[in-house]
């Protein structure tokens, strides 16, 4: 979704962000995750910035701060408080459309052997074989 977001704004994109740094001007820099490791990028803002769950450490809230939170009121912005063109919201302005939505399916349960090392391997090598994955 970050990708086509950004090209549709026409802004640069960096996706799998794991470490995100800024020079408080215009400059991000930002480490990304590769198949082959890891790249430092450097982007400009505006920008688009998709991040990976592990670049992420949860902030967790004191009690006081929960309950602080429960008195605060919740702004809540409707199409009269944001200047946009009605054209490119909603259904008639999203660029993709949905052909067909279904749950997930469920995956069939897996098989538990309690072994020695050497028959392990053995199965393992079975189960592989059996896929054509060796």
């Amino acid at each position: 979704m970050g990708p086509q977001i950004a090209e549709h704004l026409d802004l640069p994109q960096v996706t799998y962000a794991e470490n995100l740094e800024y020079d408080g001007d215009k400059t991000f820099t930002v480490r990304k995750q590769t198949e082959e490791g890891y790249q430092i990028v450097e982007v400009q803002a505006p920008c688009l910035i998709t991040a990976l769950a592990s670049g992420v450490k949860p902030r967790y809230m004191s009690v006081g701060g929960i309950v602080d939170a429960y008195e605060k009121p919740i702004e809540v912005w409707g199409f009269d408080d944001i200047e946009v063109d009605p054209a490119k919201i909603g259904l008639g302005g999203s660029p993709t459309r949905v052909a067909k939505s279904f749950a997930k399916g469920l995956k069939a349960p897996g098989q538990l052997y309690e072994v020695e090392p050497e028959e392990a391997v053995e199965i393992i090598i079975k189960k592989l074989k059996e896929k054509f994955i060796i």
